[in-house]
């Protein structure tokens, strides 16, 4: 399986998005906007003086939320892949989620948020420490140690699982538990490219900042269709594709051809 560089699936994604950004921005856009407007009545009355009560259902409706965006970020997806592949595509994609399984995508969700809270164990054990250990160099250290362990755990299953919404929504028909393992293993030995490809957008990013925002309308998609590209490299689909499509920037399905 050929792998590509970084610099050449972003020129795929930019070519197949040059006259097209519209429909992924639209989309990205009208995400962000329903999120925001769902968040806002809880977000309120959250103030330094505000009740357990009110903290409580402010965490709740965070969480709940959370969940709905997971649900539209397969939309996004839906988008991406289709352009990807040369295939129909418009807004009505953005809500594919909420009409195809958005229990699947829910039930990743909190699989990744359990798997998430695995790396933070050494701090708990540290923490649960710190009542006896009255060492304060020692105890520094612990947690100094505990904290690059946690920060390393939870860049490694970010990375190992950061396709899995891909696949869930590839297959359909198989349990949330296997479309997990199947990223695991489709990963192994990629997880230091996409480290890189995500760095690769830091500058991005940061010129994002410097526009007020503005710039992200581009940026974002730009990047979802870069990951999309690297999700089909990995999976060997772009493989099947003749180099002068690729050139083109625009990837045909050569299955349904």
């Amino acid at each position: 399986m050929k792998k590509r560089k970084t610099a050449e699936l972003k020129r795929l994604a930019r070519q197949t998005l040059t006259g097209h950004y519209g429909t992924p921005m639209a989309a990205m856009v009208v995400m962000e906007l329903i999120v925001m407007a769902l968040l806002i009545p809880f977000a309120w009355n959250i103030t330094p003086d505000s009740s357990t009560r009110d903290v409580l259902i402010y965490d709740g409706a965070v969480f709940i939320i959370g969940q709905i965006s997971a649900v539209f970020s397969a939309g996004l997806i839906r988008i991406s892949l289709s352009m990807a592949r040369g295939k129909e595509y418009g807004f009505k994609q953005l809500f594919y989620g909420f009409k195809n399984h958005p229990d699947h995508y829910i039930i990743a969700t909190l699989l990744l948020m359990i798997l998430a809270l695995i790396p933070a164990v050494p701090v708990i054990i540290v923490a649960v420490l710190s009542l006896w250990l009255w060492n304060k160099v020692l105890l520094g250290i612990l947690i100094a140690a505990a904290g690059i362990l946690m920060i390393i755990g939870e860049i490694l299953i970010v990375l190992r699982y950061a396709l899995v919404y891909y696949y869930v929504q590839e297959q359909p028909e198989s349990r949330i538990r296997d479309c997990l393992k199947q990223c695991s293993r489709q990963m192994k030995g990629q997880k230091g490219r996409l480290f890189y490809l995500i760095l690769s957008f830091l500058g991005w990013w940061l010129l994002g900042m410097l526009s007020l925002g503005i710039g992200y309308l581009w940026i974002a998609p730009y990047m979802t269709q870069t990951v999309t590209y690297f999700y089909l490299d990995i999976t060997g689909e772009l493989d099947t594709v003749p180099e002068a499509e690729q050139m083109k920037g625009v990837y045909v399905d050569a299955v349904a051809q």
